[in-house]
């Protein structure tokens, strides 16, 4: 080779490695873990996070009541190091409803699976209404208690209550287990909780 192709041959050397490094699959998975570790960490910090963040782990189509009002924020995280991580946002519609969502994620940082876990809306005293609650038992299973008050035409309340529990799947997915449920009534506009 003679000495004017050399440093030509070394110069597309240099330019080819650096193409190759710039599409590199680990630096696409550094980043995607960078982005991760952001989204896990404003979590924790129960920040607010933008809708694209959001999306990048749960479809906005199906998060039940979204509208383009609807903001997010972090709320907590739960078994970090397992296989199974719950992440859960808090979601407002900004008219009368804040709510919670259950992500699942796996250890690759994928949502694999999501549902709507608490409510806490503006209950008019005449009508019907529904609250959800959640409790967490261990990384494989958690259950949510939808409270119904059915006020309308009634002496008093009826309150049903149904807790359904959940396990989550092998592949991350929520599996619907048994429930359990129970009614009462109660003095209209008594403050007594279920």
């Amino acid at each position: 080779m003679s000495d004017i192709c050399k440093p030509i041959a070394l110069f597309v050397l240099i330019l080819c490695l650096n193409a190759c490094k710039q599409t590199s699959p680990q630096d696409k998975t550094h980043s995607g873990s960078l982005i991760y570790e952001r989204f896990l960490d404003s979590v924790k910090a129960q920040a607010r996070l933008p809708i694209s963040q959001v999306e990048r782990y749960v479809p906005l189509a199906k998060i039940e009541y979204y509208t383009k009002q609807t903001t997010f924020e972090g709320d907590t995280i739960w078994y970090r190091n397992s296989k199974h991580m719950f992440v859960i946002i808090r979601y407002d519609d900004h008219a009368v409803c804040l709510r919670k969502l259950l992500l699942v994620l796996n250890e690759s940082g994928e949502c694999t699976a999501s549902l709507t876990v608490e409510t806490g809306c503006d209950i008019d005293g005449s009508t019907d209404s529904w609250d959800w609650s959640y409790k967490i038992f261990n990384d494989t299973s958690f259950s949510r208690t939808e409270t119904y008050t059915k006020r309308a035409g009634r002496k008093d309340d009826l309150i049903i209550v149904t807790e359904q529990f959940y396990k989550i799947s092998n592949q991350g997915e929520i599996i619907p287990l048994y429930k359990k449920t129970h009614s009462f009534t109660r003095p209209k506009n008594s403050e007594d909780e279920s």
